[in-house]
């Protein structure tokens, strides 16, 4: 009698389990894709993705240097930069998901900061000519047609980011020694506005999902690490400090706008960090080794990060909250810039 209690309370046990699970499965990380940058050991870089629980590493470029991937919002396609046509050179290129039809969108002489509009139908990057000191803003079809200037500065424009609703572009734009600002244009270039005029500001920006705000990176000083996160309104009214300490720098903002991971260089360590979205409420994620390069999982469950704690730069995982963390890649070289499939 006693071992047929047993057998049915172990029975009861088990349902309870079954039924206060539903609605609840353990997540399969293996259909979902990472992309990064890692080094080849020929001194040059190329791109992989990666599944999110570290199986099918596969490569997708292979000839010359191919740097900063950038998913499409709807996941089909991958923006790049490259050199692989003329190693003084830098030109756009998109692929799709999976390595294949590689084009080349530009045709300058140098052109970077490669970012998808929220359709997935254009991009926007900066040009330079060959004959000209300056870099513009231009937006392009995916098949590199209806090129199209849209900043007009008198200065160096870098770094730029798409409202989700496609309506505004932000960037940075470099007006000389100390004078860096973040503009805000419409997406045909039109109405530009500043945004922020904060001292040396950073090739870095990250839009709230609502389009109401975005962060910027700066250092309102000198070019010492001593850079902190600001938040800029689009309306603008002046722009709120974020951060206090340390040298902060790749901020992403969640999916739901509730949260910014970034990394920060404090105590002779640099580690990710997360805090509300009004920088409330601070909290460090990594403690081992140095880790940065923080990108949330569409569904802001989880972080794909770089940490060099086994030595060389590598992929890892975490949860949005610091646990479970676990290494994806085992390359014997350095790995950068990684970006979960939106």
């Amino acid at each position: 009698m006693k071992v047929l209690a047993s057998l049915l309370m172990c029975i009861v046990a088990l349902i309870w389990l079954r039924i206060s699970n539903i609605g609840l499965p353990l997540q399969d990380l293996s259909h979902e894709k990472i992309v990064y940058m890692s080094s080849t050991g020929n001194g040059n870089y190329d791109i992989f993705i990666i599944n999110a629980d570290g199986s099918d590493q596969i490569q997708l470029t292979q000839m010359g240097n191919n740097l900063f991937p950038n998913w499409s919002p709807d996941g089909k396609h991958v923006a790049f930069v490259s050199d692989r046509d003329n190693k003084n050179y830098s030109e756009i290129y998109v692929m799709n998901a999976d390595g294949s039809n590689q084009v080349k969108l530009t045709n300058s002489f140098i052109s970077s900061f490669p970012g998808w509009a929220p359709d997935s139908k254009q991009l926007s990057f900066t040009l330079r000519l060959k004959s000209s000191d300056e870099s513009q803003l231009y937006s392009t079809n995916l098949d590199g047609s209806n090129q199209v200037r849209l900043s007009y500065t008198q200065s160096s424009d870098g770094y730029s980011a798409w409202s989700p609703d496609g309506k505004h572009i932000a960037f940075v734009s470099h007006m000389g020694e100390g004078s860096h600002r973040v503009y805000l244009v419409d997406a045909h270039g039109s109405n530009p506005m500043t945004l922020a005029d904060e001292g040396y500001i950073e090739d870095w920006l990250t839009w709230s999902p609502d389009n109401r705000h975005l962060i910027f990176v700066s250092n309102t000083h000198d070019f010492g690490p001593n850079y902190q996160l600001y938040l800029a309104n689009i309306d603008g009214t002046l722009p709120a400090k974020l951060t206090f300490a340390g040298d902060n720098r790749r901020p992403r903002w969640s999916p739901d706008g509730k949260h910014i991971a970034f990394e920060s260089f404090r105590n002779h360590s640099k580690q990710i960090y997360v805090i509300d979205a009004d920088g409330a409420n601070e909290v460090q994620l990594t403690t081992i080794g140095d880790n940065g390069s923080p990108s949330w999982s569409p569904d802001g469950a989880h972080l794909t990060f770089v940490s060099d704690r086994d030595d060389h730069w590598q992929i890892y995982t975490m949860k949005a909250d610091g646990t479970k963390q676990m290494r994806l890649t085992t390359t014997p070289s350095d790995s950068d810039n990684p970006q979960w499939m939106p």
